[in-house]
């Protein structure tokens, strides 16, 4: 199972984004988890826990920029 992540401070984009991605995933039959971070500090302990395949990453966020992130 392939694991995506969203980071995203932005809580109708982030859904969104999750949302889209798992009806792409279930239509084409592909094993997804799609997870998701508020800002860059939730992401970057999520990446450290659960080190995801796939991040799509919000560039200007509170905490830490995803700049930082990346």
């Amino acid at each position: 199972m392939k694991k995506i992540l969203v980071i995203d401070d932005d809580p109708l984009i982030g859904k969104m984004l999750v949302v889209k991605l798992e009806q792409e995933a279930a239509t084409r039959a592909v094993p997804v988890s799609v997870s998701r971070a508020l800002d860059g500090r939730e992401g970057l302990d999520e990446i450290y826990r659960n080190p995801p395949d796939f991040i799509i990453l919000d560039i200007m966020m509170p905490r830490l920029s995803g700049l930082e992130v990346l």
